[in-house]
């Protein structure tokens, strides 16, 4: 195993396409820090002037709306989230970014915005790379709120799950497989829905054998689910 700079090197590497003189100034400018399930690292007025890259792990965004969380985005390794607009040194510009909260024990790489705009100027490349990131991930938050706004409650759970065994579940031919640990009041908090309408919608999609359980996991069947369900 090598060294933390070592290994800091190695996960840049992972996720820029550069020259070693790129890696190198990226090295300086970020520091790598672990991070605990529950932590909440960012929000409104808080570390609003960092840029966050998920290295191991997933994470949380998310709002309060009316008393109720309601999750935006799940992160995923090689997410580059926080600051990406620059506002995080302006009084009052970072009021309403969303709250960042660790769902798993999870690693991140953290810069400055400033420190990492400056690095951008010098390799235009980066910054294209970087603008690439964080659009991959506006579009899927985009996605999740056109979801929210759409869709019933029955077909934004099995999107849902379905999304999250594409970030760390099992992909298989025939059916997805993701932990089983996700409460129905975390699924919930998903899917902008109430604990008791998600029970209700998982009991329905149980018996039409389009999400199971097994062995403490969530089973979604994928030929049951394309190319659009009706429950």
């Amino acid at each position: 195993m090598g060294t933390r700079t070592e290994l800091k090197i190695e996960y840049l590497k992972q996720i820029f396409k550069g020259s070693d003189d790129l890696i190198r100034d990226l090295e300086r400018i970020t520091h790598m820090q672990d991070v605990t399930k529950g932590q909440l690292i960012a929000g409104p007025q808080i570390n609003c002037e960092n840029i966050y890259i998920l290295k191991k792990g997933s994470i949380n965004t998310y709002f309060v709306y009316d008393g109720k969380k309601i999750i935006v985005d799940t992160l995923k390794p090689g997410d580059i989230f926080g600051d990406v607009n620059g506002v995080g040194s302006v009084a009052g510009a970072c009021d309403e970014s969303p709250f960042v909260e660790v769902r798993e024990d999870s690693v991140l790489s953290i810069a400055n915005s400033r420190d990492l705009y400056r690095v951008m100027q010098r390799y235009p490349d980066l910054a294209i790379q970087v603008l690439r990131n964080v659009g991959n991930r506006l579009s899927r938050a985009e996605r999740k709120i056109q979801d929210l706004a759409l869709r019933p409650v029955s077909e934004r759970i099995v999107r849902e799950l379905t999304r999250l065994a594409e970030i760390n579940g099992e992909n298989t031919v025939g059916y997805y497989r993701l932990d089983g640990t996700i409460t129905h009041e975390q699924l919930a908090m998903m899917v902008g829905a109430t604990r008791e309408t998600v029970t209700k919608s998982l009991t329905i999609l149980r018996s039409k054998g389009i999400v199971n359980i097994r062995q403490n996991h969530y089973i979604i069947n994928k030929q049951m689910t394309q190319p659009r369900f009706t429950v």
